[in-house]
């Protein structure tokens, strides 16, 4: 029973470790302006049934300037447009929107006033049908000096309004990506070791324990390829209708199942019945939710 509850503990511990070490390692390096920048962005929220063409949009007089550098909304309803020039275009052609759940986002590039470019995408929308092949949304542009340039969003989601957006030299975004999709494939590769090491140890000692650890930690790690995009990427690009819905079933296995290994693992049912009532309770709202 010591060897079974020091194992389980290491692989805790090496989890939260594994997780701390990812965030560290995903701080945003250092980039010049002429690599990579924020922009200073207006917005413009529009009612859900109220539907508005790219020139009504930019005609309106309802535009704020955004105080803070990511736009977030929460959980609304309205269309969100947002605006910002484009100011270095020697170097500048590439806008990253860094988050994954958005369910329609339309770009447009306008180019001294004229619609110069329109992209729509979302995850809503097949995986195979951006314009880069990414987790989160690329929008390519090229510019011309003699032009001045200004980019329209508009975005439409069910779920969280976030709009965390940034303007790239397209090299010196590949580069982060790339070590980005370094750290992300060490980390999911030492959880899946984990997932397959307690599963084999499961299957020869049959310590319950073990299999809660291991739907625990697989739904922790199915959470976190979700909300990165990851797993509509690599395990289901061409099921819109999957990637919609995986979160709603990813939040919830995860928080179950970690409800019950914590439970088992504790043994709280002996050393904490007023602990144990309210995790049984949390485990039963959540089995009904």
């Amino acid at each position: 029973m010591t060897i079974k509850r020091y194992d389980v503990a290491s692989t805790l511990w090496l989890r939260l470790l594994i997780t701390l070490l990812l965030l560290s390692g995903l701080s945003a390096p250092s980039f010049g302006a002429e690599d990579s920048y924020v922009p200073q962005i207006e917005y413009l929220r529009v009612a859900p049934d109220n539907k508005l063409t790219v020139s009504e949009a930019l005609a309106s007089d309802s535009w704020q300037t955004l105080e803070e550098k990511s736009p977030n909304f929460g959980y609304i309803r309205d269309t969100v447009w947002l605006r910002f020039p484009v100011s270095q275009p020697a170097t500048i052609n590439l806008l990253e929107v860094r988050y994954s759940q958005l369910d329609k986002v339309t770009f447009h590039l306008i180019e001294n006033g004229r619609i110069a470019r329109r992209v729509e995408t979302g995850d809503h929308v097949p995986f195979e049908q951006r314009p880069i092949l990414h987790r989160h949304f690329l929008f390519p542009f090229e510019q011309s000096i003699a032009s001045e340039y200004q980019i329209l969003l508009e975005v439409r989601t069910e779920g969280a309004m976030q709009i965390p957006v940034r303007l790239w030299n397209a090299q010196a975004f590949f580069e982060h990506s790339s070590t980005e999709d370094q750290m992300h494939a060490l980390y999911y590769g030492i959880l899946i070791t984990v997932i397959f090491f307690n599963l084999f140890i499961f299957a020869a000692l049959r310590e319950p324990v073990y299999l809660l650890y291991v739907l625990s930690t697989l739904g922790y790690l199915l959470l976190i390829g979700s909300l990165n995009g990851s797993t509509y990427q690599f395990l289901w690009p061409d099921s819109p209708a999957l990637q919609n819905q995986i979160m709603l079933l990813a939040v919830p296995f995860s928080l179950f199942f970690t409800l019950v290994f914590s439970r088992s693992f504790l043994k709280l049912e002996h050393t904490g019945p007023v602990l144990n009532r309210l995790v049984l309770f949390m485990i039963s709202l959540n089995a009904v939710v």
